[in-house]
């Protein structure tokens, strides 16, 4: 793929290829469509993405083209830096290939969750599903929020990352199926709980961390405490388990006291108050309660008397 080809052209092939893979089986085995084959089409394609991985390492090719591209941008920006020729739309401008920075990036981040979400279409078979890894984040994480080349690729990377992706699924009940809606991941379990305490748990500037980092601080504190029964969730329902295992708290109080954003601080505040208030009655002792509004009180209090709280 990293070649004198557009990125986006180059992506448009390797999914029509993919796409064309049910076709040309279906044809050789000389048969004509017919009900029930967009199902099929789905599992050859989930066969062939993880046939593509098996012997490709197809997921890290696309980050390296991700990676690449990134690069191109960053040697041309700086000639265009050098020639005072810098575009006021930089999303607009063509880098490299034959579209916009903006599409280009968009292409990449599509691509990536399509080879994901294709990849999951049979729950029975998680061995087979295709997944980003541990490594291929931290170094989206690095291109795109620890150094990105504009302001514009950080917001596209995390609206993504924040992303709820819903797709309707048939659900048997009672010998009758329906029509359910379920959320799609494009992170596994363990690559999202590596996102929540190994990255978001560790920002490097807390004081001008924006507020489209925050939500998604946000979204995975919910999410990780949720899977690890500190809290339960549903919607914008939320009652504390066991708020002495809570992860992330640290941060959350990090991001509450240091923040220079008011935006910011209106977000985590009411997340903290909600933590501290919204208990699950019925496993949580009214002595427990007040003993956890207490400290909470007390550390407010510690914060504003030392002048750290703006």
């Amino acid at each position: 793929m990293m070649t004198k080809t557009s990125v986006v052209q180059s992506l448009q092939i390797a999914t029509t290829i993919i796409k064309s893979f049910y076709h040309d089986q279906s044809q050789a085995a000389g048969r004509y469509r017919q009900w029930g084959d967009d199902e099929d089409q789905k599992a050859l394609e989930e066969k062939f993405i993880s046939f593509l991985q098996e012997r490709l390492g197809l997921m890290d090719v696309v980050i390296e083209n991700v990676s690449h591209y990134h690069t191109q941008v960053k040697q041309k920006l700086k000639t265009l830096e050098e020639k005072s020729k810098v575009p006021d739309n930089v999303d607009e401008f063509i880098f490299a290939g034959s579209y916009t920075h903006a599409k280009t990036l968009e292409s990449l981040l599509e691509f990536i969750e399509y080879l994901v979400l294709q990849s999951q279409n049979d729950s029975t078979k998680p061995n087979e599903f295709v997944s980003i890894g541990v490594a291929n984040i931290e170094n989206l994480w690095s291109l795109f929020v620890s150094g990105p080349n504009f302001n514009s690729d950080q917001n596209m990377f995390l609206a993504w990352i924040n992303k709820q992706r819903l797709q309707q699924v048939q659900s048997q009940q009672n010998n009758y199926y329906q029509l359910v809606t379920k959320e799609q991941n494009i992170f596994t379990e363990e690559e999202k709980k590596f996102l929540f305490t190994n990255i978001l748990c560790n920002p490097a500037d807390v004081r001008n961390m924006p507020v489209s980092l925050v939500k998604v601080f946000h979204k995975y504190f919910k999410s990780i405490n949720k899977a690890e029964n500190n809290l339960n969730a549903l919607k914008k329902k939320m009652k504390i388990l066991r708020f002495d295992q809570l992860l992330g708290m640290d941060t959350l109080w990090s991001i509450a006291l240091h923040s220079g954003s008011e935006k910011v601080k209106e977000v985590v505040h009411e997340l903290l108050v909600d933590l501290h208030l919204k208990f699950d009655h019925a496993n949580v002792t009214q002595e427990h309660k007040q003993a956890v509004i207490n400290v909470f009180v007390e550390k407010c209090m510690a914060e504003m008397e030392s002048g750290v709280v703006a």
